[in-house]
């Protein structure tokens, strides 16, 4: 979402399509297997395509950069006219937890001394 409204794109939590990674055991590995056997890796993605933000678990070839991620490491991905061959890809480290956390704070507490909305909304 945080991309998209970069991109001036207007969008809201219910636009968004979620998988959600609470599924069972048993699943996960019927999912896993299928996906080891056809060489590729199961990845969480969010995507945009023809106006539609999703954000779902996904198989990927082995050797697509969403698959060598490792932990802690954040890669965009752009396909579009220009980039249609070989798509634009910027990968690096991730802010990790205690900085995204403070992030997210100060973007509270910004809001909240700029009259966006109350902190007794919590």
């Amino acid at each position: 979402m945080i991309l998209l409204r970069e991109a001036g794109i207007a969008v809201e939590r219910e636009h968004v399509s979620v998988e959600s990674l609470e599924i069972g055991d048993d699943e996960w590995r019927a999912r896993t297997e299928a996906a080891e056997r056809g060489g590729k890796w199961l990845v969480y993605v969010a995507s945009y395509e023809n106006g539609i933000a999703a954000a779902r678990v996904q198989d990927v070839d082995g050797n697509d950069a969403l698959a060598r991620l490792r932990p802690g490491e954040n890669i965009v991905v752009y396909h579009t006219t220009r980039y249609a061959t070989v798509p634009l890809t910027i990968a690096g480290p991730g802010a990790g937890p205690d900085v995204t956390a403070a992030g997210v704070l100060a973007e509270i507490l910004d809001a909240a001394r700029n009259g966006e909305w109350s902190l007794t909304n919590l």
